[in-house]
């Protein structure tokens, strides 16, 4: 591939030298070179930068002790003498540039270790190591040496992790990405090359659309591409193509560089064509290139190179569609790249042989298509160019001689010229004498020579008079009377038709071929059917049928083979010498039209036809064992087409014949792989053991016989599917293993080229099995990846392709089972419903992947709760129902999915009927099932069924069916592995059981069932943890029932050992550690329970990737909800004290924030002290955010799959690992072993110190207790009277603010706490002490701010004692501290305040005050020291400015998902802002002040399963950047916002804007309005005697002050999409004060 675009600009760095005062002589030198270097670069005056260096030398030596104009004078002085050498190629000028320039950077570092140069002279020490690295690059070109690339790299690296400006980041990645790829071609580590990728990728963001933008796609699509080379995997290539697309779009007309562009995108295109043969790819190919070649100048060196590329495609195109016009255009292009010599010849370069070799090519093609003389004569003048080109001593010199004898024949035929002939003899002679040291070659020329000579004494003129000539040999033949006579006259006839086929082959045209035909028919015609004559004159014509059949694909020509040798053989004579090989051309032939057609009549009768003629191949073994072969084959097919058992015992029976009369020395390879393939179909079709063991000795047997890498391939391939399928059935770990490795050697020993979808779909399968087994995500990762290549293999109309997809889509449902991400799920659906697409509805396939699809709705059901989800689960499952009638092979399985769909339903609804159906249509799947291999399945299924009617019914006789069924299942599969599942559901039935009988005999049986599910499970198995769980569990309920210690002892051990099982999920560690707790409270056993605890808090991080999307975060860590408030108890009753029970929480809760953290972190410290620890934790950083971005692209897009997804370099659990052990690293550093770790003791009580005391409720079922966290100790306060169950009950009230509620919380947590904190009285104005409330799980949705009995006038509330503040944790206020102010980070910055009203939002009620709020505020706003931007109310323009503002206040609706909270939003006019989207900001660098949030519910978690995340509006916010958040927990009124919106802005505005101004400003507003509130309620109940009629004041009007004029029913007048129906519960006036909160530092 020729031009390419990508040579990388060197971008000189010299350091600044235009400074204000040149009176110093330092400066005034730096700035003189300066100026006299860029007159070297605008002129090229060499004396100019000779100038240049010498002053820079003279200030080198002058300066003495002023280390930064040192630095700068050397560094430039490195930067010219680069300049030189690349102008004069001086070695030494190079080597002084790097020496000078090492000398700068060392200088650089000693300043900045001493803090002597400040952060923004950074870009000029990453221009010194940028200048370093790249003069080191150009030594490494001079010389090689690796230590050079390697340095320069590191440099690179250093460079980017100091550097802050986007642009120069962008030209630092295309150089760190240049190098990287550079030291790739030396080393040829992909690691290099995913990483050049990366890096570069990362560049193109950053670059504008300008000439830097199209560098750096341009090199990413190179390095892609690159990939693709040594890869193969199609999605490097697309996207390469895709890049280089958007780069042809950048790129100005003008511009240099874009015919090499177009001209890389045709190739490419071209390439990709020949994948998947999509004729848009050849069209654009043909198009850029021919926009290449236009734009090239006629003179340019690789004009003619793009010339010969474009020809290639239009010779696609017409090998697409045969269209003559195309193959001439194709040799046109290649004359004009050849400059086409004259009639009489000329001499062609050496550079041009190869364009002669393709326009030799495309000569033959036009003249084959047209027949033309014209044509003819000029593929004749290309043959002579050709030898002439040739070398002498070159051995293709030879074959083009024979080649040109051959058109010469092919001439002498057209016009009869005998000199034509001539010369074909004597350069056929030539020919052979110059390839006496090749035997097949001279064999083959020798071949040519007598059919040439053959013509002569023959006769056989013109093409014209074959006809002719075939009478006059035919007619004698036929006439002759005389035995003798006849015989002369045969043999004549004989050697004139083979005469005839070989001139086929000699002439290669179709046209001459069908001429042939022609000939030979019309000499059958005039030969009597029992004729000898006709015997031989048809075995010829067969052979030519067969040769313009294999040449043109028409199976006309091959059905008329098979007729006349058909009819040839049922008249032939015994013992006629053509007959054997007229046999096995018919058989072959037979043979050929059934691969064409699949037509089950044409399988029939090649099988009829092997039987009605084995008889005649008695004499020979080889023809027989052929014939054998055959037949045993086709007998496989027809048991594939028919099911019919007895047509494969057939063909075993064939097959081992056919190797019995073998002889030994004889090759049997392909007997025994054909024999091993019979057998093991027939053992998954009878299960016996022996066929299975059979199989894989024949198979193993003839795979140690292949000779070649490519002949082994196949046979392996087999090899790896039995030993897959023994493994099934005995469960021999070894066996999936060798099938992985067998797999794996396929696939890694041929080349890309060579490596066959069909071996990466048993790679793939054997992976996801051996996933299955050892439950080791990596084997499940890796076969996603190879099924991903084994699809891009594959052309859109590909029979195999639905195979693949479905396959694939199957492993990500396989993962997503595993790890949750719904990606995962979404591609799945997604691929099946492709997979559907491609095939038809009768196909056998349909139904399978129908239930299949089902499957997979059901699961996005129980993920989603989505109605619509169930419902097409259903309507699928019937339709799959549907499409498998009576007599369907695959009715059965049908039949159990959709029964296990209605036992869903059932379980769901409550609807018996539903049970009833699924129970019915299970039955009838085992009726179905009953003698094959789905045997035990179908009796699982109904087993199942069956126990959940027990369950809804209580009948004991549905249980003990289900346990008969079961133990039936276990006696009766083939599989071990569901031999282990069946062994634990009949003990779950058991326990089933005893829960109904209450009988201790039952019970025993339970034990004695799970001890045996437990033996039978290997120890190493995935499912051995669930086994011991299950085991465990039904301990535990004997241990209730009979207080036996060592029921609860072993209990404990089991559910041990399953949380100690590292290959079993996650979960069900989890879950075994958990419930082995439980198990050491029931004994208080609190020392070896805080043991377990440890390790369970230790797994639940893992339960996520860092890569995942963050909604996938949320799902997965819902499943862990409650175990940090456990464990917290845990430690606390084992008496490891106050720390070990808050560490615990800190590490276990919040991890989606950690995880956001982790993302943003600042490592401005490691930077300095630990640059290429930083580079690499930027790198990780950057590699995991893209690959949540490509799931999160995924998930959302219309199938298009986005660049992240493309470029993606490594698995996500890679790089997760590669950052854990980052991590690692640094903490093992000095000063950084907490590094992104829970806080300290002595961090949280100074985090006390400055703010105020911390206090974390803990509520669990074993204690509940408050952590005090004060600045000189942490204490645990126990809280007996605050119960986990009261907690939940009182949690389901409509009005969490209700007297009671409030009174409630007084008694059993706050005052407690301000007790033992001496908070005992109402501070004077001005002394507010402030209190921080960490509630843990469902005490989260509780005003704990608002506690108090308010009505008694006694100070006995937390609002008259204390200010609050809440936070998510603890290390949430220590990082939200951390956070720089905007004063601080822009000192000359006016902050602005981003105010937002959304009064009308289509579909909800109108806000009547939300725009009269805005405005009051803009009136307080004006007299703070802020600037007003008020962007509408659209949801993109607020979504704009956000990384603008200071404060972001917001007066609209909010809404609260209870199922999935990263959906919870603020409503704007046309869209929604969600907790998702804000989570992927990142506005710490801004440092925005407040965001406000005048909506309902926006600090509000409904499902308890995301209480332990905390992940709403207000936590999202603070996650983005914001330092403060005031939000709230319920439902508020929309005038009483306005109000305290005013009183607590004017308390921040006359706080200064400080941080105490935000929690400071809302206390004393919530204050005010509180204290109307209870003084409206007293007067209310003092009047309620006196004037129970009349109607009191609404505390609105008294707090606003409005005139009375609201109407009936505004007194709630909520901001959310669904407000609460009920009422309060007591109280004629809500407590609209309690919902506000403030989240801060």
């Amino acid at each position: 591939m020729d031009g390419q675009p990508n040579s990388l600009l060197s971008f000189e760095e010299p350091l600044d030298a235009v400074l204000e005062d040149n009176t110093d002589p330092t400066r005034a030198s730096l700035s003189i070179a300066q100026r006299c270097f860029r007159e070297y670069q605008e002129a090229g005056i060499s004396s100019q930068l000779d100038k240049a260096i010498t002053i820079l030398f003279e200030a080198s030596d002058a300066v003495v002790g002023n280390a930064p104009y040192k630095t700068k004078v050397l560094s430039n002085l490195g930067v010219y003498l680069k300049a030189r050498y690349l102008n004069t190629k001086s070695l030494p000028d190079l080597e002084e540039s790097i020496r000078v320039t090492r000398s700068a950077g060392k200088i650089a570092k000693r300043i900045h270790q001493k803090g002597g140069m400040n952060p923004e002279d950074d870009p000029d020490r990453a221009k010194i190591m940028h200048n370093l690295g790249l003069a080191l690059e150009y030594r490494y070109e001079e010389g090689g040496a690796s230590q050079d690339i390697r340095t320069a790299i590191n440099l690179m690296r250093t460079a980017l992790s100091i550097t802050t400006s986007a642009s120069m980041r962008a030209k630092y990645s295309i150089r760190l990405g240049a190098l990287l790829y550079k030291s790739f071609r030396s080393s040829l580590r992909m690691t290099e090359l995913d990483d050049a990728i990366r890096v570069t990728h990362i560049a193109s963001t950053l670059t504008p659309e300008d000439v830097n933008k199209v560098q750096a796609l341009g090199f990413l699509a190179e390095y892609l591409y690159a990939r693709y080379s040594f890869r193969q995997v199609e999605t490097d290539l697309s996207e390469a193509i895709r890049i280089t697309r958007t780069a042809v779009q950048i790129v100005m007309e003008d511009n240099v560089k874009r015919s090499a562009y177009l001209y890389r995108l045709g190739c490419w295109l071209s390439i990709r064509y020949s994948l998947n043969e999509s004729e848009p790819d050849l069209q654009d190919s043909i198009q850029y290139l021919q926009a290449a070649v236009d734009i090239t100048p006629d003179d340019h060196i690789i004009k003619a190179l793009r010339l010969t590329e474009l020809a290639k495609q239009y010779n696609s195109r017409y090998m697409r569609h045969h269209a003559l016009s195309d193959i001439q255009k194709a040799t046109d292009i290649l004359w004009a790249a050849i400059g086409k010599p004259g009639p009489v010849g000329g001499a062609i370069s050496e550079s041009h042989i190869g364009t002669l070799r393709e326009l030799s090519g495309y000569t033959l093609s036009k003249y084959q298509h047209s027949d033309a003389i014209p044509d003819l004569n000029e593929l004749i003048q290309v043959i002579r160019l050709q030898i002439d080109a040739t070398p002498p001593d070159d051995t293709d010199r030879a074959i083009h001689i024979a080649s040109h004898a051959a058109y010469l024949r092919a001439r002498y035929g057209r016009n009869g010229e005998r000199s034509d002939l001539e010369e074909a003899i004597r350069l056929t002679q030539v020919a052979i004498d110059g390839s006496i040291d090749d035997k097949f070659t001279e064999a083959r020329f020798s071949k040519q020579l007598r059919i040439l000579r053959r013509d002569i004494s023959l006769g056989v003129g013109m093409t014209s008079g074959l006809h002719e000539a075939a009478i006059q040999i035919t007619r004698p033949a036929v006439l002759s009377t005389t035995l003798e006579g006849a015989s002369i006259e045969l043999e004549l006839l004989d050697t004139f038709m083979i005469h005839l086929v070989d001139l086929c082959e000699i002439i290669e045209t179709i046209s001459f071929s069908k001429r042939v035909i022609g000939v030979m028919r019309s000499a059958s015609n005039m030969t009597p059917a029992h004729h000898p004559a006709r015997i031989t004159i048809s075995k010829h014509l067969a052979d030519s049928l067969v040769y313009i059949f294999e040449q043109t694909m028409e199976v006309d020509f091959l059905k008329e083979a098979i007729r006349v040798l058909k009819e040839s053989l049922e008249t032939a004579p015994d013992g006629h010498h053509y007959v054997e090989a007229m046999l096995c051309t018919l058989r072959c032939c037979l043979d050929d039209k059934y691969k064409e057609s699949q037509e089950l009549a044409d399988l029939e009768d090649l099988i009829d036809t092997l039987k009605s003629t084995l008889h005649m191949d008695a004499d020979n073994y080889k023809a027989q064992s052929t014939a054998l072969y055959v037949l045993g084959y086709s007998m496989g097919n027809l048991f594939t087409v028919t099911q019919a058992l007895d047509s494969l015992d057939d063909a075993i029976r064939y097959l081992r014949k056919a190797i019995e009369i073998t002889p030994e020395q004889d090759d049997r390879k392909s007997f025994r792989i054909c024999l091993g393939d019979l057998l093991g179909t027939r053992y998954r079709e009878t299960g016996a053991i022996s066929d299975i063991e059979e199989a894989i000795r024949l198979t193993r047997s003839a795979a140690d016989e292949a000779t070649s890498k490519l002949k082994r391939a196949p046979i392996l391939n087999s090899l790896g599917h039995l030993l897959q399928a023994r493994f099934k059935r005995t469960g021999t770990i070894a066996d999936i293993y060798e099938a992985v490795q067998i797999s794996q050697e396929v696939v890694n020993g041929l080349p890309g080229t060579l490596t066959r979808p069909v071996y990466l779909n048993g790679l793939c399968l054997h992976l996801c099995d051996l996933f299955g087994r050892t439950g080791h995500i990596v084997h499940l990762e890796e076969a996603i990846r190879v099924q991903r290549a084994a699809v891009t293999k594959l052309t859109q109309d590909d029979n195999e392709r639905s195979r693949h997809l479905y396959t694939l889509g199957n492993s990500l449902y396989l993962r997503y089972l595993e790890v949750e991400v719904e990606s995962d799920l979404e591609e799945a659906i997604n691929l099946l419903q492709e997979a559907l697409d491609i095939i038809s509805e009768d196909s056998p396939y349909w139904a399978t992947y129908m239930s299949k699809k089902s499957l997979y709705f059901d699961t996005r059901y129980e993920r989603t709760g989505e109605i619509t989800d169930l419902d097409e689960a259903t309507r699928v499952a019937y339709a799959a129902l549907a499409a498998a009638p009576k007599g369907h092979s695959g009715r059965a399985v049908v039949l159990e999915h959709l029964s296990n769909r209605l036992s869903l339903l059932y379980t769901l609804t409550g609807v018996v009927d539903e049970l009833e159906r699924a129970i019915e249509f299970a039955k009838e799947a085992l009726e179905i099932a009953s003698d094959g291999p789905e045997h035990a399945q179908a009796l699982n299924c109904l087993a199942v069924h069956l126990s959940e009617r027990h369950k809804g019914i209580g009948e004991l006789a549905d249980i003990d069916e289900a346990v008969h069924l079961t133990r039936m299942a276990v006696d009766v599969s083939p599989k071990a592995e569901d031999k282990v599942r069946y062994r634990k559901c009949i003990a779950l039935y058991l326990h089933d059981k005893y829960k109904k009988t209450r009988q201790l005999v039952n019970l025993d049986e339970a034990v004695q069932a799970a001890e045996e599910a437990v033996d039978w499970t290997p120890n190493d198995h995935r499912y051995y943890a669930e086994a011991m769980g299950t085991l465990a569990t039904i301990l535990e309920e004997r241990y209730s029932r009979t207080k036996a210690t060592s029921d609860i002892q072993r209990a404990i051990q089991f559910h041990h050992s399953a949380l100690s099982q590292a290959n079993a999920q996650v979960r069900t560690r989890i879950e075994g550690g958990t419930d082995a707790v439980r198990c050491c409270a029931l004994i208080s056993d609190w020392q070896q329970a805080y043991e377990i605890i440890l390790l369970v808090i230790s797994l639940v991080p893992t339960l996520i990737s860092r890569s995942y999307k963050n909604s996938d975060k949320q799902h997965v860590l819902s499943w862990a909800v409650g175990i940090a408030s456990d464990a917290a108890a845990t430690a606390l009753n084992a008496a490891k004290g106050p720390y070990a029970a808050i560490n615990l929480l800190e590490q276990s809760r919040g991890l989606l924030a950690n995880s956001l953290e982790e993302m943003r972190a600042d490592i401005l410290d490691l930077r300095e002290k630990h640059p290429s620890l930083a580079e690499e934790f930027i790198r990780l950083q950057g590699e995991l955010n893209l690959q949540a971005s490509r799931d999160k692209a995924l998930h959302d897009s219309d199938g298009n799959q986005p660049l992240s997804f493309q470029v993606q370099t490594s698995q996500p659990y890679q790089t997760d690992k590669a950052f854990d052990q980052l991590l690692a690293d640094i903490r093992g550093r000095p000063g950084f072993a907490t590094f992104l770790l829970p806080p300290t003791q002595e961090e949280m009580m100074q985090a006390a110190s400055k703010g105020g005391p911390i206090v974390v409720i803990n509520v669990s079922k074993y204690r509940s207790d408050a952590i005090l966290i004060q600045e000189d100790l942490i204490q645990a306060l126990p809280l007996p009277g605050l119960r986990s169950s009261d907690v939940d009950h009182k949690s389901a009230s409509s009005n969490l603010g209700a007297p009671h509620i409030l009174a409630w919380l007084w008694d059993v947590i706050a005052k407690p706490v301000l007790d033992a904190l001496a908070c005992t009285s109402c501070p004077s104005e001005g002394s507010w002490r402030r209190l921080w409330w960490v509630p843990i799980g469902p005490l989260s949705r509780f005003p704990l701010h608002g506690a108090g009995r308010h009505f008694q006038n006694t100070g006995e509330a937390v609002i008259d004692r204390v200010m609050s503040s809440y936070s998510s944790s603890i290390k949430a206020i220590i990082r939200g501290r951390q956070r720089p102010l905007l004063s601080e980070l822009a000192p000359a910055v006016q902050p602005q305040a981003l105010l937002v009203a959304v009064r009308h939002t289509p579909g909800y009620s109108t806000l009547r005050f939300a725009k009269a709020e805005v405005e009051v505020l803009r009136g307080i706003c004006k007299s703070m020291p802020v600037d007003i931007v008020e962007p509408g109310h659209f949801r993109d323009d607020i979504v704009a400015l956000l990384p603008e503002c200071s404060i972001f206040h917001f007066a609209g609706h909010g809404y609260t998902h209870r199922a999935d909270p990263s959906q919870s939003h603020l409503l704007a006019y046309d869209g929604r802002i969600t907790v998702a989207s804000l989570l992927e900001m990142d506005l710490k660098k801004s440092a925005p002040f407040l965001a406000y949030l005048s909506a309902c519910g926006t600090g509000r978690v409904r499902d308890d399963d995301f209480l332990d995340e905390s992940i709403h509006l207000i936590s999202a916010f603070q996650l983005a950047g914001f330092r403060h958040v005031i939000g709230t927990l319920w439902e508020v009124n929309d005038k009483i916002c306005t109000e305290m919106a005013r009183l607590t802005y004017e308390g921040i505005r006359d706080g200064g804007m400080t941080d105490n101004s935000v929690c400071l400003g809302l206390h004393n507003a919530s204050r005010t309005l509180r204290n109307t509130w209870v003084k409206q309620e007293l007067e209310d109940n003092h009047n309620k005697e006196r004037n129970c009629g009349s109607v009191a004041l609404n505390v609105l009007n008294i707090v606003v002050g409005t005139d009375g004029g609201m109407g009936e029913g505004e007194s709630r007048l909520p901001r959310d999409i669904v407000p609460d129906e009920d009422d309060d519960e007591e109280g004629k006036h809500p407590a609209f004060w309690i919902p506000y909160v403030h989240f801060g530092v």
